[in-house]
């Protein structure tokens, strides 16, 4: 999986979404991110989109490489 690809994932839906769709642990998304320099999203984020406390970011943040 390609940098841009995992950024745009971790953007779109929490680690343990991800991790499960992916057949891996949500740790091991973590580890990849941390390898690759991938900002992800901070602990509560995801609560807050679903409380609609602020707008679901669809991929974001875009990616230059």
């Amino acid at each position: 999986m390609s940098r841009n690809e995992l950024e745009k994932l971790v953007w779109t839906k929490p680690t343990v979404a991800l991790a499960k769709e992916l057949g891996v642990s949500d740790v091991a998304i973590g580890k990849r991110c941390k390898s690759m320099n991938i900002t992800k999203p901070k602990p509560g984020f995801w609560a807050k989109v679903n409380a609609g406390l602020i707008p679901n970011p669809k991929g974001k943040p875009v990616v230059t490489d």
